[in-house]
């Protein structure tokens, strides 16, 4: 009587549970004979792919998209069980993979430099910061302190009487008929003319 070879297989664990994109290994355990007595299927690629090593002991499990599907062994006497695969969304908002990129530049926008709030002398305004109006000092004062120089431009003509200014600032002509006063002191600051 002809000795048949037993194919047995076994998995290292019942169900695996991967994120979309990733790749995990399950192991298994299989007779010597298993390759050429047994077949595998796996029930929808769209969700995994399984791809065993040349002595099916070690199974390349790697998820497609979000959903369950199965591994099942053909073929061995023990009739195992099948393998149950599920495979759940990536999780792109936690990890800059390649659609956690996407996420990341897609959104961006929305966290970027709206939340900045001007300051002291500063604008922004359609995402773009100024300064406006404002000069780098080493020492600062406030505002209220300085005191601006005046400049001819910034007069108005005939609006400037020599009351407004401070005392002695400005030459004072004072014209008389008659003698001023020789010999009297004369006030400072003053031009005097006599005529007839």
């Amino acid at each position: 009587m002809a000795f048949e070879p037993s194919s047995t297989f076994y998995w290292g664990q019942s169900t695996v549970t991967i994120a979309q994109g990733e790749t995990v290994t399950v192991t298994s355990t299989a007779t010597a004979t298993t390759t050429s007595m047994m077949s595998y299927s796996v029930g929808n690629t769209s969700i995994a792919t399984a791809t065993p090593n040349s002595t099916w002991t070690s199974w390349t499990i790697q998820g497609v998209s979000p959903g369950a599907t199965t591994v099942t062994i053909d073929g061995a006497e023990n009739a195992p069980s099948p393998l149950i695969i599920t495979v759940t969304a990536g999780d792109d908002q936690n990890f800059l993979n390649e659609r956690g990129l996407t996420h990341f530049w897609e959104n961006i926008d929305s966290v970027k430099q709206d939340k900045l709030t001007a300051g002291d002398h500063i604008n922004i305004s359609n995402n773009t910061i100024k300064a406006v109006d404002y000069v780098h000092s080493d020492n600062p004062v406030p505002t209220s302190q300085v005191t601006q120089s005046v400049t001819n431009d910034m007069i108005a003509t005939g609006t400037i009487t020599a009351d407004k200014f401070a005392t002695g600032e400005v030459l004072k002509l004072t014209l008389s008929t008659s003698d001023i006063g020789e010999g009297s002191p004369l006030a400072s600051n003053t031009l005097y003319g006599v005529y007839k």
